[in-house]
């Protein structure tokens, strides 16, 4: 497998991308989810006000608690029939980013925060498996995704730099993390759709409205 990446670079370059939100776009799903389950343990809310909000700290602020909102959000629709209905996609920009990074002969790396099977049909369902070397997923309720980033980049090594691309401040600020453990020079990339704000904790970082953008950064 690392052979096939080692082109112009010589496979010294990684990109450890997230999903949700960086490659496939599934914000209606889960807002419908969210707005569901809530409904569930009794607060009326839209899909459309949830947004951008944390879904915890939402439900609290209604005096509702999180365990039983956890209860009712497991209760979802199923991600394959989310998928068969089209209520999750694939950004535009996700494919020719990673065409044009792994012709490049950049190693190629997918870290998730979110639960294995789900990661998994969301990626076989897209077709996404064929661009990375590994994809890596981190438990939804850790504080972090420290240990499997590491993990991440270890797999890739002997690469000399790492790119971690995403559109959560955890995606981005773990990037200082991993360069103190493993000494590899990393750089966090902050994509921000739409316009969106740019949260305090990554204004030092670069930043960026589309993955196009990679193409003159990831060299």
């Amino acid at each position: 497998m690392e052979s096939e990446y080692k082109t112009k670079n010589n496979g010294k370059i990684g990109a450890i991308f997230d999903l949700d939100g960086t490659l496939i776009d599934s914000t209606d799903k889960l807002n419908l989810d969210v707005s569901n389950a809530c409904k569930k343990i009794g607060i009326k809310i839209e899909p459309y006000e949830i947004k951008g909000r944390d879904w915890h700290e939402l439900v609290e602020s209604y005096g509702k608690s999180k365990d039983d909102f956890n209860k009712a959000l497991d209760e979802r629709e199923p991600w394959a029939e989310s998928l068969k209905k089209g209520r999750v996609s694939i950004f535009q920009d996700a494919i020719p980013c990673l065409n044009y990074l792994k012709n490049q002969g950049v190693r190629l790396s997918l870290l998730s925060k979110s639960i294995p099977k789900y990661t998994n049909l969301k990626v076989d369902y897209f077709n996404l498996k064929q661009y990375f070397e590994n994809i890596v997923v981190t438990p939804f309720d850790a504080p972090s995704k420290r240990k499997e980033a590491i993990d991440s980049v270890k797999a890739l090594i002997p690469i000399e730099k790492a790119y971690f691309i995403g559109d959560a401040v955890g995606d981005v600020t773990i990037a200082d993390d991993v360069e103190k453990e493993l000494g590899i020079s990393t750089k966090g990339i902050y994509l921000s759709r739409d316009g969106k704000a740019i949260p305090k904790e990554v204004e030092r970082y670069q930043q960026i409205k589309s993955l196009e953008e990679l193409s003159g950064i990831i060299k």
